[in-house]
């Protein structure tokens, strides 16, 4: 996988003024993303990801651009994943003590999620008539783009089924997790809604999406979100070592 400097820097020397366009584009799009959101009240189904990714694509139809001259535009910014995802060590370090106090059932939830994610794949890819390694690279769906993408490279899983089923279940985790979260602690569990543990799950069934997602409804939900993510790569990332 490329150095995201060395990324960055042939970015810089490539760019041109559609470059910069595209990547105003992206801020724009995300900008009215965000301020829908807001109006619906943080609607589950106007999640600013998902929103900013139609308003994009409509753009990028509209003037019949391909998709690999975006892709090339934004380099900053997907080539940043890896040391932002490295920087979700700071709000892990602000939850230390509430982690620690909830470390046994957080590892267990992981667990269960994780094997569920990763291994259901084996049941239901052989319904998509896909071959081993993409059905393997299809089961990383639920971890982070910046770890899913080696190892699905190292699977021989072909990239654009990895990345459909990485933003395909990010979207529909990020609109679905709340509500069921909600619903198992109020409904089954009889607890109160809490906001740490629906973080956890964001992040844990929707890597990046979900912490994006939970980050405007605050700090704590937020730093949840990032160690579930974190978690869920770490426990999918073992589950796969043998398979390399």
């Amino acid at each position: 996988m490329t150095d995201p400097v060395t990324e960055i820097l042939a970015w810089a020397r490539a760019l041109s003024w559609q470059g910069v366009a595209l990547l105003a584009l992206t801020f724009a799009a995300w900008a009215a993303a965000r301020r829908l959101w807001a109006a619906a009240r943080g609607s589950a189904f106007l999640t600013p990801v998902l929103t900013a990714a139609v308003l994009i694509i409509g753009v990028l139809t509209a003037i019949d651009l391909p998709i690999g001259d975006y892709g090339r535009a934004t380099t900053p910014l997907s080539a940043a994943l890896l040391p932002a995802t490295a920087a979700m060590a700071v709000p892990l370090w602000r939850m230390r003590v509430y982690l620690r106090a909830v470390w046994r059932p957080l590892v267990a939830g992981t667990i269960a999620g994780g094997a569920t994610s990763f291994l259901g794949i084996f049941l239901i890819g052989p319904l998509l008539g896909l071959p081993l390694p993409d059905q393997l690279g299809l089961g990383l769906r639920a971890v982070t783009a910046p770890v899913a993408i080696p190892l699905a490279q190292s699977l021989g899983s072909t990239m654009d089924v990895t990345m459909l089923g990485i933003l395909g279940n990010g979207l529909f985790g990020a609109m679905a997790t709340p509500l069921l979260a909600r619903l198992a602690l109020t409904r089954l569990a009889g607890l109160r809604d809490d906001d740490r543990v629906t973080g956890f799950t964001l992040g844990l069934t929707s890597h990046a999406i979900g912490v994006a997602h939970a980050a405007p409804r605050g700090g704590d939900m937020a730093a949840m979100a990032a160690a579930g993510m974190l978690a869920n790569a770490v426990c999918t990332t073992l589950m796969v070592i043998p398979l390399l």
